[in-house]
C-alpha cells in the first residue's frame, strides 16, 4: 500500500502562470473578436455600396473586410497555441 500525499498548494510562481494564461486568452479572443466584427462591418459596406452604386462606400468596405481577414490571419499565424 502506497503511503498517501497530500498536493502541495501551488506557489506564486503558479498563480501569476495561472494568470498569466488567462490574459493571454482573453487577449486572443479580443483580438479574434475585432477583426471578425471589422470583416463583417466591411461586408456591410461593400453590400451598401454595390447597393446604393456607391464608390466610395465599396471601397471602404473592402478595405474594412480585408483589413479584419488581415488580423484574424495573422494573429491566427503567429499566436502560441493554447490548449
Amino acid at each position: 500500500m502506497k503511503p498517501f500525499r497530500k498536493k502541495a498548494k501551488p506557489g506564486p510562481e503558479e498563480k501569476d502562470m495561472a494568470f498569466f494564461n488567462s490574459a493571454i486568452t482573453v487577449l486572443h479572443t479580443l483580438v479574434i473578436a475585432l477583426g471578425t466584427g471589422l470583416g463583417v462591418w466591411g461586408v456591410v459596406n461593400l453590400l451598401d455600396g454595390y447597393g446604393n452604386d456607391n464608390p466610395g462606400a465599396k471601397s471602404q468596405g473592402m478595405k474594412q473586410l480585408m483589413a479584419g481577414y488581415r488580423n484574424v490571419v495573422i494573429y491566427k499565424r503567429f499566436s502560441p497555441k493554447h490548449h
